[in-house]
């Protein structure tokens, strides 16, 4: 059976009523969320270049409202679950007296720790976040001024230093995959949304519910250890690192385009008939040499696996794949 969901327009909520935003609920729902992040989201163009430049290659804490996103979709479901154990994660309370959250780091500015931090590219016109959006929209709902960034891209210059304009900006960026602008419905936008402007996708939440996440290292003989997992127990996908860029969201389009589309309501438990149907859809896509597919370890179906099974199935992707290997040694937080 093919499920489907509701596609959220990719609108402001300027025309709908506000409900108290500011109320200390830990479990928004989606319009409360929406609702929250717009009234705390002042983004401004205006930065200073000069300043940021400083920064690049660190981790800092910067003005939210510097920040853009660089991705149409976002996942309500993967920011609910970050509200929820906001709490306990980033030691955020709700105060009585002010009534307003607050907030642990950056002198009570920000949300996240630098551990935590989101990444971004320099562009003319702001800080694009090539990873970390989720976490964005989960510093604003608190109301978080400031967030930690690694700055890892200066595109705002030419390479003879001259400003780039806005447009050549756009097309290198565009160039360099640095920005995921296809729709659920296979629509093309022309360029990215602001943070509070993304549509709702609950398949990049599928996604992530599927996948193991893993740090590993390779040795010098060949061999992975894995450093640190956390994720699905039983994956269908296994991502390593900070993987590609948009990883998630370029697996949710193509079951979207295959007709697969997952519900908020199923929340964190989705349905072992649309796990099995989804692990099928992408095994075939890969058996059948989808490009981006063939350089994901993938299982046709859930796999449990211990810790060294893992590690054994990797040395050997990694020896049928010399390639992703070698980008890997090259780039470990991000190879493709």
């Amino acid at each position: 059976m093919i499920l489907t969901t509701l596609f959220y327009p990719l609108v402001g909520f300027s025309s709908t009523p506000l409900l108290p935003a500011d109320s200390p609920t830990l479990k928004p729902t989606l319009v409360q969320l929406r609702q929250t992040v717009s009234l705390h989201y002042n983004f401004t163009p205006h930065i200073p270049l000069e300043l940021l430049r400083r920064k690049l290659g660190k981790i800092s804490y910067q003005p939210i409202q510097y920040m853009r996103a660089a991705q149409v979709s976002f996942a309500y479901l993967t920011v609910a679950h970050k509200i929820e154990r906001a709490p306990h994660e980033f030691d955020v309370a709700w105060s009585d007296k002010s009534l307003s959250w607050k907030l642990s780091h950056d002198e009570g500015r920000a949300l996240l720790p630098e551990d935590k931090s989101l990444m971004g590219i320099i562009g003319p016109d702001g800080i694009y976040l090539v990873d970390g959006n989720h976490k964005s929209l989960t510093s604003l709902y608190f109301g978080a001024k400031t967030a930690p960034i690694f700055l890892k891209e200066d595109l705002s210059l030419n390479d003879n230093g001259t400003p780039r304009t806005i447009e050549d900006f756009r097309t290198l960026m565009k160039q360099r995959g640095h920005v995921f602008l296809t729709k659920m419905d296979e629509t093309e936008l022309d360029w990215t949304p602001l943070l509070d402007q993304m549509e709702n996708d609950p398949n990049r939440h599928f996604i992530s519910l599927i996948t193991a996440k893993l740090k590993i290292k390779i040795k010098n003989d060949g061999q992975v250890k894995i450093k640190n997992r956390r994720g699905s127990d039983e994956p269908v996908l296994i991502k390593i690192g900070r993987d590609i860029e948009f990883f998630e969201l370029m697996l949710s389009r193509r079951l979207h385009h295959a007709g697969l589309h997952y519900e908020d309501r199923f929340g964190n438990h989705p349905p072992k008939n649309f796990i099995a149907i989804a692990a099928r859809l992408l095994w075939d896509m890969q058996e059948a040499g989808d490009p981006f597919l063939k350089k994901i370890l993938m299982f046709p179906e859930p796999r449990h696996l211990s810790t060294e099974q893992l590690e054994e199935l990797l040395e050997k992707f990694f020896k049928e794949n010399p390639k992703t290997c070698e980008a890997f040694l090259t780039n470990p937080d991000s190879y493709f």
